[in-house]
């Protein structure tokens, strides 16, 4: 066979490896917070405001027993340069419980609870940004309550393991962006499994326009 005979595989493979390292160089392209347009600093930090806006209740299936949130505060929330998020403190409030008769404290976490802090890095996802939330601690307590009354469990609880923070929009910068927190079966108490869901709105405590890319 002639050598002209191989050229059009030959440049099948040339137009493969380029691809490749196409697709190499983009995948590992640094992200970073930015803040008005701007890239954060390594190691420099924003403030997330600490109040939010509410878009669909905060629902925690434990156990046989339902609580139902109306708020979700992030506490001392921040972002740090280039591309860590870290919720410190952070605390459902407006709380109630079902069964009737089981009784739960109005506020879950915040200040002076064993809930800690949440930190994590993000994931790009097709114009969002998803943050897999782990515990800053080494008992992996993500969220402590107390259960009273005629719950079918009683006394403090820890529910450990991780979830997930969603960015919809997190690509685009924007004032403030909607979000919402998932369990995605990665919360346990014991060995049963936990569900969390809810979704609310979040902005920086500037008021500045922030993303993710």
């Amino acid at each position: 066979m002639q050598i002209s005979n191989y050229k059009p595989i030959l440049l099948l493979l040339l137009a493969l490896l380029g691809l490749g390292a196409t697709t190499a160089t983009s995948a590992s392209a640094s992200s970073s917070w930015f803040v008005a347009k701007t890239a954060v600093e390594s190691g420099a930090t924003v403030g997330i405001d600490p109040t939010g806006r509410t878009v669909e209740p905060y629902v925690l299936d434990v156990a046989e027993v339902t609580i139902t949130c109306s708020d979700f505060t992030p506490g001392e929330a921040q972002i740090t340069g280039p591309s860590e998020f870290e919720i410190g403190a952070p605390s459902f409030s407006g709380c109630s419980a079902s069964p009737e008769g089981c009784e739960v404290p109005s506020t879950i976490g915040g200040h002076g609870s064993i809930t800690p802090s949440w930190i994590d890095f993000p994931v790009r996802t097709k114009g969002g940004v998803i943050l897999e939330m782990e515990s800053a601690e080494e008992a992996h307590t993500m969220i402590a309550l107390h259960l009273a009354g005629e719950c079918p469990l009683s006394g403090e609880q820890h529910i450990t393991g991780h979830l997930s923070v969603e960015l919809p929009d997190g690509q685009t910068e924007a004032e403030s962006h909607e979000f919402s927190l998932n369990s995605n079966e990665g919360l346990t108490l014991g060995e049963s499994p936990v569900t969390l869901s809810g979704s609310g709105v979040m902005k920086l405590a500037s008021g500045k326009p922030w993303s993710y890319r």
